[in-house]
């Protein structure tokens, strides 16, 4: 499923990350994470995040979903990227975490945020389950370098993904923490399914679904 998916995204003209380009890929999310307020990460590390957290703890997400997940930029300067993970993909297992870097961010972290972490992925997929049976391709990220905004990266990018997942009889799944991205993911098909507070936090927490006319599962 995941090869099919790679090859119908890069025959639309996308660049897949290379295994060589995980460090830039983090960079782009750290830069653009980094000069915004955004409540999840702040959350995971007890601080306001800064661009150092965010390039570990991306820089070990995508060690993880390389070879696991859709992950594909406009371009080799990565100006903007998508991650999507698909269908029954598991989570991280203890060997996964040791392999891919798990005690280097634990280090970098501490271990209070990473119990934060862990807490909120547990979260997170029961509430995905419930709305989706765990059928669904699920947008993980988006990262949009700040000198490109404006440039509609987004739809560009978004675009054929959600048509793969029509043709293939796929719902899209998104959950957002910020409540004007609500609207934003609306213009493009996903509708609110669940609404809740992260349990023990203030964060809202919303969960969307892309719908597929005919489902052939």
């Amino acid at each position: 499923m995941l090869a099919q998916a790679e090859k119908y995204i890069e025959s639309r003209g996308f660049h897949l990350m290379t295994r060589e380009e995980i460090p830039k890929f983090a960079r782009c999310s750290a830069e653009s994470y980094g000069d915004i307020y955004y409540a999840l990460d702040d959350y995971f590390v007890g601080h306001p995040c800064t661009k150092d957290e965010l390039w570990e703890m991306w820089l070990f997400n995508l060690k993880y979903f390389y070879s696991r997940a859709l992950i594909y930029s406009d371009s080799p300067d990565c100006n903007a990227w998508l991650l999507w993970v698909p269908p029954g993909c598991k989570g991280v297992s203890v060997i996964d975490f040791l392999r891919y870097g798990g005690i280097r961010l634990t280090l970098k972290l501490g271990l209070p945020a990473m119990k934060r972490i862990m807490h909120y992925e547990d979260y997170s997929a029961s509430v995905r389950l419930n709305a989706t049976g765990g059928r669904e391709w699920y947008w993980y990220n988006l990262v949009v370098r700040p000198e490109a905004q404006g440039q509609h990266l987004v739809g560009k990018l978004l675009k054929p993904m959600l048509e793969y997942c029509e043709q293939n009889g796929r719902q899209a799944y998104l959950e957002t923490h910020s409540e004007k991205n609500v609207g934003i993911y609306r213009h493009f098909g996903f509708e609110v399914v669940s609404n809740g507070t992260i349990p023990g936090t203030d964060v809202t927490h919303w969960g969307m679904v892309k719908q597929v006319l005919t489902d052939n599962l």
